[in-house]
């Protein structure tokens, strides 16, 4: 009981910890502050580019759709902020960060839209568009903004705060320049553990 207390419960190993793990913890606020509302704005975009008139657009969303969301956000943060520089683009961690959850935010969020656009029925268009454009626009908002669509961006939004797709402490300690080496010394001090 005893090692399992000293493993698990030691405060003096959770005190020099807390710095690193409250700098992480701003990281992921100024991430989540950055990358919802580009998700919001290109998820838009993928969705009006999904309900395009023309064939191969709308089937060239989907594959971009189909892809991005297929691809998991940590396997593409990881080719947008270590393979990019092969090809001679190199990104601040932010920017990789944000490029890369735009792209696949932008994704669920723009099938999101799209299934709140489509779920006005027909007559609900026909009598919006009949009343002005500020009626028609103000139908728009109430489909994507409703109750249905609300339920789901919360409900990503969820997701992603439970799964830590956004990794704040990644970004915090190699903005440092220090990637492994800041939580090596938190677990070396105890002198519990292994190091990196």
């Amino acid at each position: 009981m005893q090692a399992l207390l000293q493993q698990f419960f030691d405060f003096a190993i959770m005190a020099r910890a807390l710095p690193l793990l409250l700098t992480g913890l701003g990281q992921t606020l100024v991430l989540c502050l950055v990358v919802i509302p580009l998700g919001l704005i290109g998820g838009l975009l993928v969705a009006l580019t999904s309900l395009a008139r023309s064939r191969a657009v709308r089937w060239s969303a989907a594959a971009a759709i189909d892809f991005f969301r297929a691809i998991p956000p940590l396997v593409l943060l990881i080719f947008v902020y270590a393979g990019l520089p092969f090809a001679g683009i190199r990104l601040s961690p932010l920017a990789a960060v944000a490029i890369a959850f735009l792209l696949n935010n932008s994704s669920y969020y723009g099938e999101i839209y799209r299934a709140g656009i489509e779920s006005v029925g027909h007559g609900q268009w026909d009598a919006a568009r009949s009343t002005g454009p500020r009626q028609r626009c103000r139908a728009a908002g109430t489909a994507v903004f409703g109750r249905h669509g609300a339920v789901d961006y919360l409900q990503h939004l969820a997701d992603r705060a439970r799964g830590g797709d956004l990794p704040g402490h990644a970004v915090a300690d190699r903005a440092s320049g220090e990637p492994a080496r800041a939580a090596d010394r938190v677990v070396s001090r105890s002198g519990q553990g292994r190091s990196f």
